[in-house]
């Protein structure tokens, strides 16, 4: 397999993670758990040197094996085991190097084993983090415990296990996915259970960790509480999913059913949405097929169709992978399906077209795209998707930021569009923290504001800093600078005190000389009265 894929899909499922974070009201936080069983430890160590830190496995002697390997190279790993407990095996649990948490805890007797392992093997660091496992689902090939009895093996563990640390509740949840377009009442269930314990025992319930949602319905977990999340390291699914339900909910299709299968070779769904186009009700999906490609990765071959006298119409077909930008790839593969359902053309489908949306950004600028592409979803993986970042964002951040930058962008992997945004974040945060050197009596001098996603101002008629026109008024000293003293020959004082015009409005009148007269002052305005320039009829 690919060490290159594997990296990018796991910044795509950080970002998603953090997406989901960001939007979601039940959880701030949320930890990626890699589920890295079946996977040589060359790919955890590529993994570990991209920020990853937290690794489960579900098998011991696999645990034991990689932890050895892996003890010197990846010091600060954190392993999960989050198979399933037997108790002739936990003392080798315990014994594993780096072993951080246990999530399949389920009765008091493997509880009371880990506590007695640890307390050869670690407890002079730290306690070992357990969660308990709860069967939400009450299915019989399950494991975890009864939602009933979860508090009270919760209370054991908290009071009895004094080299244990509980950390809170996990759940596998239910292999059927019919719900997934709502609430997944799994999930409900056990954010129900931590609700129920955090008032127990007078505890905030956001100090009690949630694990739940793996790679098909991480998303949605986030969105109802998930502090910690496991997903296998090569599985980039459920990333086709979500951001084929968004994509269809916004164009009014509403998710109707879900099927999905697993094999040894290949995975695969398939979505079907139900809609109206102009009032007349229409049919539509999307099918998937995940399966191993020639150079040891992953691709996926994504279909659209439309219901045709209830046939599969299809409309258009494409590849991923996951070095794709998923979101905006997914898109705009998927652009003839959202035109065929849509019910009126409107901005966003008109970005998706290649051709126009190229013209449309020769003539904007990096703030204006900012701003639409804050504007929804679809307009942002439209506008920052691999084509728009790999010409437009990579053009404005070379003439914004200098080459070295777009060269440290392509050798880090990342995309322009988020380095530009950073850089210009940053050099905005910087002016703003400069001290401001204002002077309450320069006159005419606009304070500079540089800010490199600004609409360039090319008024010519707006002053900008510094002002060579400026005028300053001292009162002891006329117009001069600040700190030149008066006398100086370099600088005379062509208006000493209240003789301009301006500040004086009722010295002299038309006619008459202004201020007592001006003579030798050839910058006084208004034609020359009785007493020299100066007099005369007001303001030029």
């Amino acid at each position: 397999m690919s060490i290159e894929i594997v990296q990018r899909n796991l910044l795509n499922i950080l970002e998603a993670i953090s997406d989901a974070v960001t939007s979601s009201s039940a959880t701030q936080r949320c930890r990626l758990v890699a589920v890295s069983k079946t996977k040589p430890a060359e790919l955890i160590e590529s993994c570990y040197t991209q920020g990853q830190r937290h690794f489960g496995e579900n098998y011991v002697q696999e645990l034991e094996e990689k932890s050895a390997v892996l003890a010197q190279k990846c010091q600060e790993i954190r392993w999960h085991f989050i198979g399933q407990v037997q108790s002739n095996k936990i003392g080798k649990i315990c014994n594993s190097p780096g072993i951080w948490c246990v999530e399949t805890v389920e009765t008091e007797k493997h509880a009371r084993l880990f506590d007695k392992e640890w307390s050869k093997y670690g407890a002079t660091s730290s306690p070992l983090r357990v969660f308990v496992q709860v069967n939400t689902s009450e299915e019989e090939n399950k494991g975890g415990i009864r939602i009933s009895e979860a508090p009270k093996l919760a209370e054991f563990i908290r009071k009895e296990c004094m080299n244990l640390k509980f950390d809170g509740f996990m759940t596998i949840g239910s292999f059927d996915n019919s719900h997934s377009s709502g609430v997944n009442p799994d999930f409900e269930k056990l954010f129900n259970v931590r609700q129920q314990w955090a008032e127990q025992i007078g505890e905030a319930a956001e100090s009690v960790e949630l694990s739940m949602g793996m790679s098909d319905d991480f998303l949605q977990a986030i969105h109802q509480g998930s502090t910690s999340v496991r997903l296998a390291m090569d599985d980039f699914r459920a990333q086709i999913l979500k951001e084929t339900r968004e994509l269809m909910l916004n164009e009014k299709q509403n998710e109707e059913s879900l099927k999905s299968w697993n094999g040894n070779e290949t995975k695969g769904f398939e979505l079907q949405f139900g809609g109206a186009k102009r009032g007349i009700p229409q049919s539509s999906g999307v099918i998937g097929q995940v399966f191993i490609s020639e150079d040891g990765g992953f691709e996926a071959i994504i279909t659209g169709y439309l219901v045709k006298n209830r046939l599969r119409s299809i409309v258009n077909s494409f590849t991923l992978t996951p070095s794709s930008s998923l979101k905006s790839e997914l898109t705009e593969g998927l652009h003839p399906l959202v035109l065929a359902v849509g019910s009126a053309l409107t901005l966003n489908h008109v970005l998706m077209l290649d051709t126009v949306r190229n013209q449309i950004l020769k003539y904007l600028i990096p703030k204006d795209v900012a701003r639409v592409t804050s504007s929804c979803k679809i307009a942002k993986q439209v506008l920052t998707s691999t084509a728009v970042d790999n010409t437009y964002w990579k053009k404005n951040l070379k003439n914004d930021f200098g080459v070295e930058k777009v060269t440290n962008t392509i050798r880090t992997g990342r995309k322009f569009y988020g380095v530009y945004c950073e850089e210009a974040r940053a050099r905005r945060n910087h002016n703003a923290a400069q001290p401001r050197h204002d002077n309450p009596l320069l006159i005419g001098v606009h304070q500079p504001r540089v800010d490199p996603l600004r609409v360039p101002d090319h008024n010519p008629m707006r002053p900008i800093h510094p002002d060579p026109d400026a005028e300053y008024f001292n009162p002891l000293g006329g117009f001069l600078p600040p700190g030149i003293p008066r006398g100086n020959p370099q600088v005379p004082d062509l208006f000493q005190g209240p003789d301009h015009p301006d500040l004086n409005p009722l010295g002299g009148g038309f006619g008459a000389p202004r201020g007592g007269g001006s003579q030798g002052r050839p910058f006084m305005r208004g034609p020359p009265g009785p007493g020299g320039f100066g007099g005369g009829s007001g303001f030029i």
